[in-house]
């Protein structure tokens, strides 16, 4: 797996991953699909990308190499704008 970022609260990237050695023969793929316990709504953090469902079928030997998707905090929000409304009905 390829090691990725990303801000909290944005989507997931797209897990990915490089084919070493030789790679497949005869036009032959891998299928799946790599995983992760992170969600648009983790904690600013480190999590893992398992191999999740990636095969390369029974005639190879997969050997997957880890990697961690990491949850960056993002810009904090501006402040809400103060109402004047709300301060006329406070005073009162």
């Amino acid at each position: 797996a390829d090691p990725l970022s990303k801000i909290s609260g944005d989507p997931n990237p797209p897990l990915t991953y490089q084919v070493g050695g030789a790679g497949l023969a005869n036009g032959d793929t891998l299928t799946g699909m790599l995983a992760t316990m992170a969600t648009i709504a983790s904690n600013v953090g480190s999590y893992d990308i398992t191999q999740g469902s990636l095969s390369a079928g029974s005639n190879y030997a997969l050997t997957y190499v880890p990697a961690t998707l990491t949850i960056l905090p993002g810009k904090p929000l501006p402040p809400a704008p103060f109402s004047s409304l709300f301060l006329k009905r406070w005073i009162e």
